[in-house]
């Protein structure tokens, strides 16, 4: 099938949030975070492949399946060398958290608009077992190109929600007795924290931190220790939460 221009248009305009919620479509590309997010259940509306990228039938079969030369995937992709596929995929609602599940650790993200963090920290969930992310403080759009990429693919794996209202949503976890912790150069060294339950792990910008608002609600306020003697202001805030991730969520600790 021979991809339209009107179609090509309808692609590269993807690339901005605006276009995006109004055609409630998004755009992944590579065969690996394209075929994660097929299945895991995105909808693939439109599957577009360079002449010579190879491509499974399973993909082809479930949707209008375009091949077209180099020229006009650059002109289509959000990447400086697109590496030859491209998905456009339903966009799904995301939805507003009332109370957090207290069965599991979760990550709540306040304020990152970073698209490469946000990325990296959806695929750092991912890998520790991350069941819910909740969003709050107007975060980068999760499913912007430059996030998409960096999640390859794991933004299906986990629950994503929103958070409107701090404060309600920081007393319904206190409440059900769900800790909440963050990071502080104040805190207490995260070795020395013994959590006896799971808990939320609230990560923020690195240039504002997190909303004072959460100040009230925190159970722990947590301290990577540096190591170097002259250490830098601040670690970048996926390799922050991978540490606390790392350190949280192993069942040895409890």
């Amino acid at each position: 099938m021979q991809l339209s221009k009107s179609t090509q248009q309808l692609i590269r305009s993807l690339q901005q949030a605006k276009f995006r919620n109004q055609h409630r479509l998004f755009t992944a590309e590579g065969i690996k975070t394209v075929h994660d997010l097929f299945n895991y259940g995105f909808k693939l509306h439109y599957l577009i492949t360079c002449v010579d990228t190879e491509i499974s039938a399973t993909l082809t079969s479930y949707t209008e399946h375009y091949v077209v030369n180099r020229e006009i995937m650059e002109r289509i992709s959000a990447l400086t060398t697109p590496p030859g596929i491209l998905g456009v995929f339903g966009l799904p609602e995301i939805t507003v958290s009332e109370l957090p599940s207290t069965t599991y650790w979760s990550l709540v993200l306040d304020g990152i608009k970073d698209p490469g963090n946000m990325g990296t920290l959806i695929r750092t969930a991912h890998w520790f077992g991350i069941k819910n992310l909740f969003l709050t403080n107007h975060c980068v759009d999760i499913f912007s190109p430059k996030t998409v990429q960096s999640s390859m693919g794991s933004l299906g794996a986990v629950t994503i929600q929103k958070i409107e209202n701090i404060e309600q949503w920081a007393l319904l976890a206190k409440n059900a007795g769900y800790p909440l912790y963050a990071t502080s150069l104040t805190g207490i060294p995260l070795q020395q924290c013994k959590p006896s339950r799971p808990g939320g792990i609230i990560m923020g910008s690195e240039s504002h931190g997190i909303d004072p608002v959460w100040e009230n609600y925190i159970t722990e306020n947590l301290l990577i220790p540096a190591l170097s003697n002259n250490p830098p202001d601040s670690l970048n805030v996926a390799v922050s939460a991978g540490i606390i991730l790392h350190y949280l969520c192993s069942p040895e600790i409890r």
